[in-house]
């Protein structure tokens, strides 16, 4: 289940990055951080840090709360797809929770505020563009999990990924969420420390 929570996260971060400028560096970084499957390093941290600083003048503390931003933003809209598709699970129907139906509401003018490109500028409308058409590809995807939970059967996403949906796999995935948070968290501030076992 970890490429599709990598998949789900990596969306408003992709769109913001590509807004900032040059950062080619920090997606592949982040998107091994949150997998889990590389430690964090100093170097990695560093390196982080480093590219995201080429993007558009700001200060660490606006560039943490624009990134930090996003990625909540979109580990909470993951969080309500596992929550409903755990109740999806349990009622053997199709179930979306208040929390994803107010996520799905509110994610992309959420997400959005958080592009550093001027209002109404090129950069600005070309980035909520690519935002636009990650989050219809991540609904459909969405719809796909929430199916494949009722019906306790496979499914096969928008980037390939093939499953089958099952209890361990629901929990597995919140689990997995979870620490994805406490990885996050540390990449995320700009001074590097280790992180807590």
């Amino acid at each position: 289940m970890k490429s599709i929570v990598l998949w789900f996260l990596g969306v408003a971060f992709a769109s913001i990055v590509s807004a900032q400028g040059d950062a080619a560096i920090s997606t592949p970084i982040l998107m091994n951080v949150m997998s889990g499957d590389v430690a964090l390093t100093p170097k990695m941290h560093q390196d982080f840090w480093r590219e995201l600083r080429k993007g558009p003048p700001m200060s660490d503390a606006e560039l943490r709360t624009m990134v930090t931003g996003a990625l909540e933003l979109n580990l909470a809209f993951q969080e309500a797809v596992w929550a409903s598709a755990r109740e999806s699970y349990l009622a053997e129907q199709v179930v979306k929770t208040s929390a994803l139906e107010s996520a799905e509401a509110t994610h992309l003018e959420r997400v959005g505020a958080l592009i550093p490109a001027p209002a109404g500028s090129r950069k600005q409308r070309e980035a909520l563009a690519e935002l636009a058409r990650r989050f219809q590809s991540m609904q459909r995807d969405e719809q796909i999990l929430l199916s494949a939970a009722a019906f306790r059967g496979p499914f096969v996403l928008s980037s390939g990924y093939k499953g089958t949906m099952s209890e361990p796999s629901i929990q597995d995935a919140m689990s997995g969420l979870r620490a994805t948070k406490r990885r996050v968290e540390q990449l995320m501030n700009p001074v590097w420390r280790e992180a807590n076992p």
